[in-house]
């Protein structure tokens, strides 16, 4: 990648294959994220910020846990904040605090605009009172291109204070690492987006329905569930059926997989294993298919270890790149009984008007074979590149709707 210097906690990726994915418009909070972690930036003094490396925690003389700290999640809003370290000697360093995921949520869902929403708060004497009360604040401002302009979509920071500052600090900090070296390196390209590399980021999944609310993330829409036929010239003794239910928020696909059956007819690897991220599907994995208009489509590989590959095709199996190892938020467990797979995929850039979607699963059995679940199955043998297999058509402007592809 142009430009790129060693930063090893961070996962990155050129700017120009990250934007494609992002939501254009509406609130939403970009952030590098993983199973038990976020990412978060805060810009600081070079003094601050040497004392912060050196001990792993955030203080040293310059530092007070008597005032507000702003902390945000989205790299390029950073960016524009402290001016690309362009600005001044108080905003000369960037720091990449790793911080335990469970505590992000819970600043999520303590907090409280920083003006007053009427929707939230029938009185402005109810907003200031909560204002009294909370030690988190949420604003939402303009997320900006990496030259600086002004876009559509809004970017999140929370300002921390009180006890809740001082729990950031010393309790949910997993690591901190100067990145500033990076950020100069990179602003050299920042009119020029094939050559800027950024951490990778996407769309983080808030999953209360409360705290969406009180943060006026957009509800998911709901697409609905199918039932996936297994193929049948491979049979699932023990399997009494397979469903995958969509929902449509910010551009990614949420899908949320369930494996009814005999537990023990399956092969399911744990989250403690390490699988070849070109072959989660040689394993059980589920899958999931999207292709535009045109010929291009992209397959997503969602393995029970948590792990997760893309593979891009110009046309029906002809593939343009290796496997891109990805993150796509996978989580599993149990309900009444079933083995359950959730997952959050973007929707590429070729497919955010009108796509069409193949779901797919292969169940790995005790006895060494594997069975082919899908919406459709054209043809003798199991094929799931196949495009008369793509059953489903997704319409996503103005609303999301999604309908049984002819």
């Amino acid at each position: 990648m142009p430009g790129v210097l060693p930063v090893t906690a961070l996962d990155l990726a050129p700017h120009a294959e990250l934007h494609t994915d992002w939501a254009r418009e509406g609130r939403v909070i970009l952030a590098q994220f993983h199973d038990d972690e976020v990412v978060v930036y805060q810009a600081f003094h070079p003094e601050t910020a040497a004392y912060a490396v050196e001990h792993q925690r955030l203080g040293g003389p310059r530092y007070s846990l008597r005032r507000m700290s702003w902390i945000k999640p989205n790299f390029l809003w950073m960016m524009y904040r402290c001016g690309w370290l362009e600005k001044d000697e108080d905003q000369g360093r960037v720091l990449a605090i790793h911080l335990e995921r469970a505590f992000f949520d819970e600043l999520l869902a303590a907090a409280v605009p920083s003006s007053w929403v009427p929707p939230l708060y029938p009185t402005r004497e109810a907003w200031q009172a909560d204002v009294q009360r909370s030690q988190v604040r949420l604003q939402w401002d303009p997320d900006h291109c990496p030259r600086g302009g002004p876009l559509a979509r809004r970017a999140i920071q929370l300002g921390l204070r009180g006890d809740t500052l001082r729990r950031f600090v010393h309790d949910h900090t997993r690591a901190i690492e100067d990145v500033s070296d990076f950020v100069r390196a990179q602003r050299t390209h920042r009119g020029d987006s094939s050559a800027l590399t950024c951490p990778r980021e996407r769309a983080y999944p808030v999953t209360s329905a409360e705290t969406r609310r009180r943060l006026g993330l957009a509800t998911p829409i709901p697409l609905g569930t199918r039932e996936l036929v297994c193929h049948p010239s491979t049979p699932a003794p023990g399997i009494d059926g397979v469903q995958v239910q969509l929902e449509l928020d910010h551009r990614e696909l949420a899908l949320t997989y369930r494996v009814s059956g005999d537990r023990s007819a399956t092969t399911i690897p744990g989250r403690d294993v390490r699988l070849d991220p070109a072959r989660l599907w040689a394993h059980t994995c589920a899958e999931v298919f999207v292709a535009g208009e045109g010929d291009p489509y992209v397959e997503w590989n969602l393995s029970p270890t948590g792990q997760a590959a893309r593979f891009e095709f110009a046309r029906y199996r002809e593939r343009v790149a290796a496997a891109h190892p990805a993150h796509a938020g996978i989580e599993t467990g149990e309900r009444d009984g079933a083995f359950v797979l959730r997952a959050r995929v973007p929707l590429p850039s070729f497919a955010q008007a009108a796509a069409r979607l193949s779901t797919t699963v292969v169940l790995a059995h005790a006895d060494g074979h594997c069975s082919y679940w899908a919406l459709r199955h054209p043809k003798d043998t199991p094929d799931f590149h196949d495009r008369d297999g793509f059953a489903l058509s997704l319409t996503c402007d103005p609303t999301a709707a999604m309908v049984d592809a002819p």
